[in-house]
């Protein structure tokens, strides 16, 4: 099924002409994409109830579905504004304004969307039936994942459709409310005029479509009033003034950045918002919990209060320049606080003790919960409009010739790239220093096991599936990683261990295979012994732990091979490494370990 949609959007993004039939198979193809969507969403609500085991395999399905909606939304979109200037819409504002708005004397204008017939009419139909179908699918999913918290907020959104017929009256009042910012009266007026001239089509003709969609609670006409006596019409007369003067866009900036660190320093500094954590830290694309810390919700806030603020701006430059100006160093503020903690933890035990390791876990889960919440937002249509923009100037390409706006592949398509590789880039460096810090106290622990060169030579003493040697790095081991577990979200934590077992497997190949000590059977069995324990320890992680040590593993095999063969080693060369499965080995690694083995028959 999931093939189905990707063929069927992929059919839809390739019918980019206006011809009726190539048009018609288009919404024909969307619809059939939405109808499969729906049937999915439908199967995941079960899967998700009968089977909560099955949660990485919902969250694989719910990632493609989210590429096939971040493509299909944007398109469906530009189609039905396509449609809408097709139509005549937005009404021509002049005639509304050709004389003074308080004398309530004015040029009757017919509503294109009574007038419009025959098949612009089904097509447009057909498309405003599209959008809200996805905009019910979206509420279903949402519906679904952020079952048992809080969803209310998350699922209230405006009418899709009811937004793409107010945005364009919105663009083309501009230049008259310019000339109105003394005379407030005139700007209400055509605000009442527009909202009160139009609204019987959205009872007559609009709410079928959308009660047919089955998106429940909505009233076109409310929403249409609403949009239009939002605030935003008397916003446009003060925000356009930024148009002529940027400095002041600038200063505006700069006072919001000013006023939201001042507030967030109470968050900031309250350590019980760092050990706390949010309530709910699973993103709509996924079901990984990030076990983020609070303070990551004080910051979020505060950054979509500020992507609010920039939504009135007249043009998308301005909007651009302001998420650069107000935005951006909020992110960058929070990424220096997770840096300070983590030097803090780093220079004071040199992360050798469990408040260390839990304290620098904790930094490393906001960064990941920011970076994958930045990442969500830059799919939004709101952040590609503004990429679209930003390219447009700088000549890339991100649309079709239609001006359809297109998900760009690859996250530096995003306004937050930059801040998204640096959160990313901190991640990374800090988990590898987790790992790091283990692996030299392992390392510290294992030095008289290291040492003693007798062992070899001998059997395990009676009564130890383990040398005694090895107990102390092997429950220091388990210890640390017990805590780090503990503290750190799933996904950074598999880099964690990973990086640590491809460095327990050098030290012990360097230490031991290459140290230039001799093998006899017992020593054999004895280390044999040792690496299944080893292995043993990792295996709550993955099926086959010995994969991720491959250097001990293929030298064990070579240790625990009969003499015959393994002498035929030196002579077959590369050729014998690949027959008998030697594949992270060279031919001068092999030889110094056959040279060890020693038999005693």
């Amino acid at each position: 099924m999931i093939g189905d949609i990707e063929d069927a959007v992929s059919s839809t993004m390739k019918k980019n002409s206006w011809k009726h039939s190539s048009k018609q198979n288009s919404e024909e193809m969307r619809l059939v994409a939405i109808k499969t969507l729906k049937l999915i969403e439908d199967i995941l609500t079960s899967v998700t109830k009968t089977h909560p085991q099955w949660a990485h395999l919902v969250s694989a399905v719910d990632h493609r579905v989210d590429r096939a909606l971040a493509i299909l939304r944007p398109h469906a979109i530009a189609d039905h504004r396509a449609l809408l200037t097709s139509l005549g819409w937005p009404p021509p504002l002049a005639i509304l304004t050709s004389s003074t708005p308080d004398t309530g004397r004015s040029t009757e204008v017919l509503n294109p969307l009574f007038t419009m017939q025959g098949d612009l009419k089904d097509q447009y139909c057909e498309n405003f039936f599209a959008l809200c179908s996805l905009q019910e699918l979206q509420r279903r999913r949402k519906s679904r994942q952020l079952e048992g918290y809080n969803r209310e907020l998350a699922l209230h959104q405006p009418l899709w459709v009811i937004e793409e017929l107010v945005n364009p009256i919105s663009l083309a009042s501009q230049r008259h409310f310019t000339k109105w910012v003394d005379k407030p009266e005139f700007i209400f007026a055509l605000v009442y005029k527009i909202t009160r001239d139009y609204v019987d089509s959205m009872d007559e003709l609009l709410q079928p479509l959308v009660d047919e969609a089955m998106l429940t609670g909505y009233s076109c006409r409310e929403e249409w009033i609403s949009a239009m006596d939002d605030g935003n019409f008397s916003k446009v007369s003060s925000l356009s003034v930024f148009c002529d003067r940027p400095d002041w866009l600038d200063l505006w900036a700069e006072i919001e950045l000013s006023d939201i660190l001042e507030k967030l320093k109470p968050d900031t500094s309250d350590e019980r918002n760092w050990t706390m954590k949010v309530q709910g830290a699973v993103l709509l694309s996924a079901t990984e919990d990030y076990k983020a810390p609070a303070v990551c919700s004080a910051y979020l806030r505060c950054l979509s209060s500020v992507v609010d603020r920039c939504r009135s701006l007249p043009s998308i430059s301005m909007r651009s320049r302001f998420l650069r100006l107000a935005a951006v160093p909020i992110i960058q503020k929070f990424l220096d606080c997770l840096l300070i903690r983590c030097q803090e933890a780093e220079g004071l035990t040199a992360l050798t003790d469990d408040d260390a390791l839990v304290k620098v876990a904790n930094s490393i889960n906001a960064a990941r919960y920011f970076e994958s919440v930045l990442k969500e937002w830059c799919e939004d249509v709101f952040f590609l409009e503004i990429w679209s923009g930003q390219s447009d100037q700088l000549g890339i390409s991100v649309g079709d010739q239609n001006g359809n706006v297109e998900p760009v592949e690859g996250l530096e398509s995003g306004i937050f790239y930059e801040e998204i590789v640096k959160l990313e880039e901190f991640r990374i460096e800090w988990a590898e220093k987790l790992s790091v810090v283990i692996l030299r106290g392992f390392d510290a622990q294992c030095r008289d096991y290291m040492k003693n060169r007798r062992q070899w030579r001998e059997k395990s003493e009676d009564g130890w599936t383990v040398s005694k040697f090895l107990v102390g790095a092997l429950d220091y081991l388990q210890g640390k990683m017990s805590v780090v577990e503990n503290g750190l979200n799933g996904i950074d934590f598999v880099g964690v261990w990973r990086s640590l077992a491809a460095g327990i497997d050098r030290t012990f190949f360097n230490g031991i295979l290459m140290s230039n000590v001799k093998f006899y059977d017992g020593g054999v069995e004895r280390f044999g012994s040792d690496l299944e324990v080893l292995f043993g320890a990792f295996g709550a992680w993955c099926l086959r732990p010995e994969g991720f040590f491959p250097r001990v593993s293929e030298g064990l095999k070579l240790l625990k091979m009969e003499e015959e063969k393994l002498q035929n080693s030196l002579a077959g060369g590369e050729k014998w490494m690949e027959e008998n499965g030697i594949r992270h080995l060279n031919v001068p690694d092999v030889e110094k370990i056959v040279k060890s083995r020693v038999f005693t028959s």
